[in-house]
């Protein structure tokens, strides 16, 4: 089993189980806890219309936005990168909005999704979009 990386190493990387130790991801599961991430998962979808449900399906070069299930708090000590999971990838779904989480952030987080692929493809609550990684952050944030 990987070991937990040393709070305040410069760039040590968490791992899913210090991720959900330390409290960053409220509404965790578990299940998503990874070794060197947590799988987001989609708690709510806004199609293109404005309405929100828990279920669509994404038609070719359709979008459609997607909002965490969980809620990320980062720590003042600490910042995190958003990075698309390969599996979305696999289907032709590509995130958009992909990069970093500051420190201090509290909110949930959310994605455009762009379907690439010539098949529509079902999208619901629960499924994973994203999988954040978190590393020690040595500035103080103000």
């Amino acid at each position: 089993m990987a070991s937990k990386c040393t709070i305040g190493t410069s760039g040590g990387i968490l791992t899913g189980q210090a991720i959900r130790e330390r409290g960053i991801i409220e509404r965790a599961s578990d299940s998503c806890c990874r070794y060197a991430s947590y799988d987001l998962r989609i708690g709510e979808l806004i199609q293109p219309d404005g309405n929100v449900v828990l279920d669509y399906v994404l038609p070719p070069r359709g979008i459609v936005e997607v909002i965490s299930r969980e809620r990320v708090a980062v720590p003042d000590d600490l910042v995190g990168t958003a990075m698309v999971k390969t599996s979305l990838c696999n289907y032709g779904i590509l995130a958009l909005g992909t990069g970093v989480i500051d420190p201090g952030w509290d909110g949930q987080i959310s994605s455009y999704l762009i379907n690439f692929g010539k098949n529509p493809r079902h999208l619901g609550a629960g499924d994973v979009f994203y999988a954040p990684l978190f590393n020690a952050w040595t500035a103080h944030y103000q």
